[in-house]
C-alpha cells in the first residue's frame, strides 16, 4: 500500500496560495480551531478522490471555477475572466506518484489507481452518522437513501451487462450505476403498435426486457447479499470491540416489486431496516431512536460503516480512513472506546510479517480536549504503533489591519510542541501568546515526568483537565519530590521566579515590553535546560506507598531477625544518575518476628508506631533486638518475596 506524504490544497476553499502540508506516510491526528481550514483540509481529499469516478469532466470543473455556482475556489484567489484560477488539489505519494485535480487537469477520473483508492477509503463525520438514525419517532429507520447517497458509490457488484441509451453495451460494476437504471427503468425507446415509443414489452422486445428484469434482479440478489456481509461483521464490532452488549442487524426488505408497461414504469419500493434484535437482554427493539440515547446510536451506526468498509475493495494503491469530529456527540467513556478501535484497529501500521495493514487514518477534531486525549492514547501506543502518528495543529491567521494584502489563512505547525509555538510567537513579538504556550510547555513536561502526587488534583472529577495549578505543581517538586532525593534543583527554581508572567500574559503591561520580552526569553532557556534534566534521568517506583516491605537482619548466632513495614510513600529510584539515590521515605513497623537457630519464634508488634523515615525505623529496631545491620542501613530491605530491595 501506497501512503500520502504531502497534501497541497491551493486557492480550495479556506485555504489561499499556500505551501504543501507535510504527511510524511504517517497517520494524521489534526486539531483545528474554528474556521481554520480544518473542514477545508476533510474537503479537499474527498473532492480529490470523489473526482475519480465524475464521468464528465465538467462535473470537476465546476469546483475549480470562480464563476460556478458550485465552485469551491478560495474566495480570495485571483481568476481570469473565465473564473480559472490556479486552484488545486495534488496528493504525493510515497513512490513519488500523485494524484491532481483542478479545473485544467481532469485526468484523473481515468485514473484506475484513484478510483480504487476511492473504493477502498472511507469519509466520515458526526453529521453523516447522525443521519443513520435522525428519524421521526413514529417511523422506522430506512438507511437506503443514506446507502444511495453515501454507499452505494463504493460498493461493487456482479458485472451486470446493460445497453445504454444509444444502444451501446456496456457493463455496470458499482451499486450506484446499477441501482440508477433500477430507479429510472429502461430507455422508452421501443416502438409500440400505434407508432409511439415505449418500454420494452416480454413478447415484442424480450431480449431488452429481459436484461433489464435480470438487472433488477440481480442488484436485489447482490444487495441482500452486502447487508448479509454486512451484518456478519457488525455485531462483531460492536461487541467484541466496543464492549457494548447489543446485537443489531439491517434487514433488506422488497415492499413491492417493479411494474413496466408499455406506457409506464413503476420502480420497486425497497428499504434497509435496522434492527436491535437485543439490548441488555431486551429485544426486539424496531425504532432504536426512541429507545437508545445518541451515544449508543452513533456507535452502532460507526460499527456499521467500519463494516461496510470491511466489504469495500481491499486492495488499492492508497487507502484513507478520515473522520472529522466524529465523536463530538460521545462521552468520554464511548470516545474512548471508539478511539482505541480506531487506533489499534483500522489505523495504518504494521503487522508481524512487516507487511502495511490498515488505513492511512486522518482524525480531525475542534476539540481540543479531544485532541490531548487521542494524543494521549497515541503516546500510550507501543512504539512501533505511535511511531506512525504525526500530529498537526491548524489556527486561523488573524487578518494584519496593517496589510491591505493580508487575507485569513490556515496556519499550520507540525509535531511541534507548545515550546515550539511559543518561539515562534516570541520572534513574532507576541509576547503573551508566547508567554500562554510556554504556561502550557512548562505544565506538559512537568506533567509527563513529575509522579501524579506532584501534579494530580484529586478532588476533580474532569479526567480531561485534573492538574493543579503550576505554581502548585512546582511547590510540590522542590519542596517534596527534589528534597526526597537530597537535590536541589536550581533549574525549577528559576522556572519558579518566572510564574508569574506565565500565568498572567499580560504582565507586560506592569513590566514593560522590553522587560517582559527579556523574561520570555529567559523562561525559554530554562525549559530547554528541564527538558535536558528529563531525558537524562529516569525514576522508577520501586515499591509503591501503602505496601510492605521487611527489614531481615540474621546475627552472629544465627538468629534471624524480621520486621514487617508500611510505607506512607512511594520509594523512588534515580537512574542514569551519577549516582543512584534513593528517596527517603515513611511509614511504620505494623509487625515484627524472631527466629532463633533452635527453631523458637517469638513475635509481636511494634511499641512505636509513629510514622518516621525508614532509616530511623530501621534503627529503633536494630536498638530493640541489640542487633548489628549492614553497613549500607538499606542492604537489610527486601520485598515480601524475598527478593533483595536494592
Amino acid at each position: 500500500m501506497k501512503r500520502i506524504t504531502r497534501v497541497h490544497i491551493n486557492n480550495f476553499k479556506f485555504f489561499p496560495d499556500a505551501e504543501p502540508i507535510e504527511i510524511d506516510g504517517k497517520n494524521i491526528l489534526l486539531y483545528g480551531e474554528n474556521g481554520s481550514g480544518k473542514s477545508s483540509f476533510y474537503w479537499a481529499l474527498y473532492t480529490l478522490l470523489e473526482s475519480s469516478i465524475k464521468p464528465n469532466p465538467s462535473q470537476i470543473k465546476k469546483y475549480f471555477n470562480k464563476l460556478n455556482s458550485e465552485s469551491l475556489v478560495n474566495i480570495h484567489a485571483q481568476a481570469d475572466p473565465q473564473g480559472i484560477s490556479n486552484s488545486f488539489i495534488k496528493i504525493t505519494l510515497n513512490d513519488n506518484s500523485f494524484f491532481e485535480v483542478s479545473h485544467n487537469n481532469t485526468s484523473i477520473n481515468q485514473n484506475q489507481g484513484a478510483e480504487e483508492s476511492l473504493l477502498a477509503s472511507d469519509f466520515l463525520n458526526y453529521r453523516l452518522l447522525q443521519r443513520a438514525h435522525s428519524v421521526k419517532h413514529s417511523e422506522e429507520i430506512d438507511l437506503l437513501p443514506l446507502f444511495d447517497e453515501a454507499v452505494f458509490n463504493y460498493i461493487q457488484f456482479n458485472p451486470t451487462s446493460w445497453h445504454d441509451a444509444s444502444g451501446v453495451a456496456i457493463i455496470l460494476n458499482d451499486a450506484s450505476s446499477i441501482y440508477k437504471v433500477v430507479k429510472s427503468g429502461p430507455d422508452k425507446t421501443y416502438p409500440k403498435l400505434n407508432g409511439a415509443l415505449g418500454y420494452p414489452q416480454k413478447a415484442a422486445h424480450s431480449s431488452s426486457y429481459r436484461e433489464f428484469t435480470n438487472l433488477v434482479s440481480r442488484f436485489e440478489t447482490d444487495l441482500g447479499t452486502l447487508i448479509q456481509n454486512i451484518n456478519e461483521r457488525v455485531n462483531p464490532i460492536i461487541q467484541g470491540k466496543l464492549n457494548f452488549n447489543i446485537t443489531c442487524k439491517l434487514i433488506f426488505q422488497l415492499i413491492s416489486k417493479h411494474k413496466l408497461t408499455e406506457a409506464n414504469y413503476s420502480q420497486p419500493q425497497y428499504a434497509i431496516r435496522l434492527v436491535i434484535e437485543d439490548f441488555n437482554g431486551q429485544g426486539p427493539v424496531l425504532k432504536p431512536q426512541s429507545f437508545l440515547n445518541e451515544a449508543r446510536l452513533s456507535a452502532i451506526a460507526l460499527s456499521i460503516r467500519l463494516a461496510i468498509m470491511e466489504v469495500r475493495l481491499q486492495d488499492a494503491p492508497v487507502k484513507i480512513l478520515v473522520l472529522d469530529d466524529l465523536m463530538i456527540s460521545l462521552d468520554m467513556s464511548n470516545r474512548d472506546k471508539i478511539v482505541r478501535l480506531i487506533l489499534e484497529e483500522y489505523a495504518f501500521c504494521k503487522d508481524e510479517g512487516g507487511n502495511d495493514k490498515g488505513h492511512q487514518t486522518f482524525i480531525l477534531t475542534h476539540d481540543r480536549s479531544l485532541f490531548t486525549f487521542i494524543k494521549n492514547d497515541i503516546s500510550n501506543l507501543p512504539p512501533d504503533k505511535s511511531a506512525t502518528w504525526k500530529l498537526i495543529e491548524m489556527y486561523a491567521d488573524d487578518i494584519d489591519d496593517n496589510d491591505p494584502n493580508s487575507i485569513e489563512k490556515p496556519n499550520i505547525f507540525y509535531n511541534e510542541s507548545d515550546l515550539a509555538i511559543a518561539v515562534k510567537h516570541y520572534k513574532n513579538h507576541d509576547y503573551p501568546a508566547a508567554a500562554n504556550y510556554l504556561r502550557k510547555y512548562s505544565e506538559e513536561i512537568l506533567c509527563n515526568w513529575l509522579p501524579e502526587f506532584c501534579w494530580k488534583d484529586k478532588e476533580s472529577r474532569d479526567k480531561s483537565n485534573n492538574k493543579i495549578a503550576l505554581h502548585n505543581i512546582l511547590e510540590t517538586a522542590l519542596n517534596v519530590f527534589w528534597p526526597s532525593f537530597g537535590i536541589n534543583c536550581a533549574e525549577y527554581k528559576e522556572l519558579k521566579k518566572y510564574v508569574r508572567i506565565l500565568l498572567n500574559p499580560l504582565s507586560h503591561a506592569d513590566v514593560g515590553v522590553e522587560r517582559y520580552k527579556e523574561e520570555i526569553k529567559q523562561v525559554i532557556r530554562i525549559l530547554k535546560q528541564i527538558v535536558l534534566i528529563h531525558s537524562s534521568i529516569e525514576y522508577k517506583v520501586v515499591i509503591a506507598g501503602g505496601e510492605v516491605i521487611q527489614i531481615r537482619i540474621t546475627d552472629a548466632k544465627g538468629d534471624s531477625y524480621s520486621a514487617n513495614y508500611e510505607l506512607n510513600d512511594s520509594l523512588y529510584k534515580l537512574i542514569n544518575f551519577p549516582f543512584t539515590p534513593y528517596s527517603s521515605f515513611s511509614g511504620k513497623i505494623v509487625s515484627w518476628e524472631k527466629v532463633e537457630v533452635n527453631g523458637n519464634t517469638t513475635n509481636g508488634k511494634f511499641s512505636n508506631k509513629l510514622k518516621k523515615t525508614m532509616e530511623e525505623n530501621h534503627a529503633d529496631f536494630l536498638q530493640l533486638n541489640g542487633v548489628h545491620g549492614s553497613t549500607n542501613w538499606m542492604d537489610d530491605l527486601y520485598f515480601v518475596n524475598g527478593n533483595k530491595l536494592t
